[in-house]
């Protein structure tokens, strides 16, 4: 932390130091932001076509806007009457077509003033003479009505119709162009609509007017919004060449350059073929490097020349900051290390919040992981705390680097790295977290779920789950590098085939996951037998299964092995066996030993956990050294545990029912017997049922009867 601190010292003082000894004059003359004129003008023929250009191209963005302008240019106020709004439409979009093919200079080629209230334009269009009419009307200047009748213009507009469907139509054979992009004229006129445009859809069809082939698909959208209104701004302001003087023609044989800047190169445009096949004016990649290089000086220009160049709707944040800092604080717009002044102050303000922003975040998700570490169940251990807070520190801080470096710093490589290596520290720090989070995930649906199905199910889940995002994580990472998805899951299809040849048992291990989802042969917290081993499922991976046995040990198991061996889950029984021999001496009276039996089996009637019925206790056998009593009953339980306590149980009552009747169980030795003189004392009964009655008043005594509830 002391370096840290001593470099944003070190970087403080040269910031001062720059900042104190630049003497660049502060500008006074401030002007207002340009605001384009949407009026109709009708009083000169000049700025009737004008208007007439700006409400077509207006209302073919919209269906809406400068339709009542265009009206009025098409048609006298007898044939607005009689005309319908399509039929409007249609003279509007004819007359458009005819100006955009026609070559002329509006300036020159079309009167401001007019003697009279009628002209005829005259106009060449390859070797062919065309005249339009205008008339002056109580709206003011509009194109004659005989103009829509006249042979000659209705074959050159089909024959403009045809050559445009010919450039346009992807069905049909030879080039063909983008609409909006198939000829200088349009590409430019794309570009001004675009950075001019009230809709920031506007401004993604702008970028499209720009060959922006050398950058990266990660630059591109950082890139081009900017650079589109940085080189609309440069050759609105500075350009000689207007709309209407560039060609309308696709095929056209010269590209237009807007203006030469010395030692630097020329803004022009050039032809392109996109990867569909289609083709498109574009400007050209060296003429964005020179508006980048040559924008500031030049805004600083015209601001001293008093021409306000900030023309523009929807800006990108970067033209924003940079509009207001070249209006209000043009000294900050000196260049170090070819970087403006300011920026290099923002990026030195961020560093000095980092640490702050740093501990803002860690001090908040520890009240976070406080209150869920609180309601986490018993047995849980929380993961370190901080697994959670180191990535969600690193992204926060990542992508506000990112964000300021996007919007400040276009300079190309530490763009290109600051981009590159936060998105990739981004899509890490992301893996990190759901990896984190699915692992207590796990561990809590393993502490609280026991032996379900769906808890086993979701494990495996969960497992896939941290594998695809992994996978997909590292897609995305090779997609920043311009790397296609489809192809890329696509190789690591062919890959995983590849491995799965290459690893047999690996692939085997897989099936044995999906035998296990499908089939269902154990869950999670289930006493299993296979393969000689006992033990209870801990974990079920998607390669292998933990199983904990009962010395401890943890026992890995491939999953592959559980597609052809039998699996004897102990723990899915309903009724848990318990199968034992009571022996007792053989000096026992037959009375006695027939009340024990009885007895015992009162003990298991009586014993909530036992089933009351399909069990055997009978006198079974003679055995070495004593009577063998065959005990062949069932417990209710759970789990092993609850089975234990049970049997505990019912053995301690066993040993308590032989207490009261005098019963001696036999030990598995041999006895010798020496004549006793003086007779063992037994209880004395009269019958078998009145030893059967005792013995049963013994076993209630010994164990109540208890109602299930």
């Amino acid at each position: 932390m002391k370096l840290y601190w001593s470099i944003a010292l070190l970087a403080g003082l040269l910031l001062g130091l720059f900042l104190l000894t630049d003497n660049t004059p502060v500008l006074e003359n401030k002007t207002e932001i340009f605001n384009v004129d949407n009026t109709c003008d009708l009083s000169t023929p000049r700025r009737a076509v004008r208007s007439f250009l700006f409400s077509v191209r207006n209302y073919n963005r919209d269906n809406f806007t400068g339709f009542d302008c265009l009206t009025k240019v098409v048609s006298s106020p007898a044939d607005m009457a009689d005309d319908n709004k399509s039929e409007a439409v249609k003279k509007a979009h004819d007359i458009f077509l005819l100006l955009e093919n026609l070559n002329y200079d509006i300036d020159d080629d079309i009167p401001e003033t007019v003697q009279g209230d009628q002209i005829k334009l005259n106009f060449e269009y390859e070797g062919q003479q065309l005249e339009l009419g205008m008339r002056r009307g109580p709206y003011g200047w509009h194109f004659s009505s005989t103009l829509f009748r006249n042979p000659e213009l209705i074959n050159l507009v089909k024959k403009l119709r045809h050559k445009y469907a010919k450039f346009t139509s992807e069905k049909m054979e030879g080039d063909t162009f983008v609409q909006s992009l198939m000829s200088p004229y349009r590409t430019f006129f794309t570009l001004k609509s675009g950075v001019e445009g009230k809709s920031h859809d506007n401004l993604k069809a702008a970028v499209n007017s720009l060959d922006m082939s050398r950058f990266t698909a990660l630059e591109k959208p950082v890139y081009g919004p900017i650079l589109a209104v940085m080189l609309y701004r440069i050759i609105n302001s500075c350009s000689s060449l207007h709309l209407e003087e560039l060609s309308a023609a696709p095929d056209s044989e010269y590209a237009p350059v807007f203006m030469v800047i010395p030692e630097m190169g020329s803004i022009t445009m050039h032809v392109v073929t996109l990867e569909n096949g289609r083709k498109a004016w574009k400007f050209t990649p060296h003429s964005l490097q020179v508006t980048q290089t040559c924008y500031d000086d030049t805004m600083q220009e015209l601001l001293r020349e008093g021409t306000d160049p900030f023309v523009g709707r929807q800006l990108p944040l970067h033209i924003v900051i940079d509009d207001f800092v070249q209006q209000n604080y043009p000294q900050l717009m000196v260049k170090y290390l070819n970087t403006n002044i300011y920026k290099w102050v923002a990026l030195f303000v961020l560093f000095l919040v980092t640490p702050l922003v740093v501990r803002i975040i860690s001090y908040l998700l520890n009240i976070v992981l406080t209150s869920i570490e609180k309601k986490l169940p018993k047995g849980i251990i929380p993961p370190n705390r901080r697994k959670f807070v180191l990535p969600i520190q690193v992204m926060v801080v990542g992508y506000s680097w990112l964000a300021l470096v996007g919007v400040l710093i276009l300079y190309k490589d530490l763009m290109i790295f600051s981009l590159y290596g936060v998105k990739i520290i981004g899509t890490i720090s992301t893996i990190w977290i759901i990896t984190v989070v699915t692992n207590l995930s796990c561990d809590v649906l393993t502490a609280t779920g026991g032996a379900s199905i769906r808890g086993t199910m979701m494990l495996i889940i969960a497992q896939i789950f941290k594998l695809a995002i992994i996978l997909m994580g590292l897609a995305h990472i090779a997609q920043l590098f311009g790397q296609d998805s489809t192809r890329i899951f696509a190789a690591m299809g062919i890959g995983g085939l590849a491995i799965a040849l290459a690893g047999k048992d690996t692939l085997e291990n897989i099936f044995g996951t999906m035998v296990i989802m499908t089939t269902r042969p154990f869950a999670v917290g289930d006493w299993i037998n296979f393969l000689g081993h006992d033990g209870t499922v801990e974990k079920v991976g998607v390669r292998s299964t933990s199983i904990r046995t009962f010395y401890n040990s943890e026992l890995i198991i491939p999953n592959a092995k559980f597609i052809t061996m039998p699996v004897d889950n102990l723990g899915r029984r309903e009724w848990r066996r318990y199968k034992t021999t009571i022996g007792v001496a053989y000096d026992t009276p037959a009375e006695n030993l027939n009340g024990y039996v009885q007895g015992l089996k009162r003990l298991v009637l009586n014993h909530p956990k036992t089933r009351k019925n399909d069990f055997h206790i009978v006198v079974n056998d003679f055995g070495p050294s004593s009577i063998d009593i065959l005990v062949y009953i069932f417990f209710k339980t759970e789990d092993w545990a609850e089975e234990l306590i049970v049997r505990h149980e019912f053995i301690v009552d066993a040993l308590r029912l032989a207490e009261e009747l005098k019963i001696n169980i036999a030990l598995p030795t041999t006895t010798v017997h020496l004549r006793n003189e003086t007779p063992d004392i037994y209880p004395e009964f009269q019958s078998d049922s009145h030893a059967i009655n005792e013995a049963r008043n013994y076993a209630n005594r010994i164990r109540p009867v208890k109602s299930d509830d």
